[in-house]
């Protein structure tokens, strides 16, 4: 229990999940859609790089032979929440006709973070250094420009 609190309180806490989808931020155009989704990837880069992040993240690594349920309880604290509030970005998007109505929200949802996650484990847990840093803002824009590419309406409309 105290081990999912710490990460809950690192992860989605700090996410803030719930202001991914508010009424406010509803995607009503590829502009919006495009800004909530930097914010979103600029978010999860911000938390994943945090030293406190990456400690957590090595312990629970180095504990899971010991204590096989630390997976399923991570996976049920931060990434099912943050894919769940992802996908009903999507899906308002999708209600406002700027996201593509078939598409594979599962694929989009794994590649959206697995791609953010390649840079919190290459460059931040697996680095020699001891301080991860955040990819360069172009190259967040760039694949949060590959993403719209696949989900927009006008791109693929």
């Amino acid at each position: 229990d105290l081990f999912i609190d710490v990460v809950r309180s690192l992860t989605t806490e700090r996410l803030k999940l719930s202001q991914w989808t508010e009424r406010s931020t509803k995607p009503t155009s590829e502009t919006d859609l495009r800004m909530l989704l930097l914010t979103i990837a600029r978010q999860v880069l911000e938390t994943m790089v945090q030293p406190e992040y990456q400690a957590i993240a090595r312990l629970m690594l180095a504990e899971l032979p010991r204590f096989p349920e630390l997976g399923p309880l991570f996976r049920q604290t931060v990434p099912d929440p943050a894919t769940r509030a992802l996908f009903s970005l999507l899906r308002q998007g999708q209600a406002h006709g700027v996201v593509r109505q078939q598409i594979d929200l599962p694929l989009i949802g794994r590649m959206f973070f697995s791609t953010l996650l390649s840079y919190g484990v290459l460059d931040g847990l697996l680095s020699q250094t001891h301080t991860s840093r955040m990819p360069e803002a172009g190259v967040i824009e760039t694949f949060v420009d590959q993403i719209m590419a696949m989900v927009s309406t006008k791109n693929n409309g």
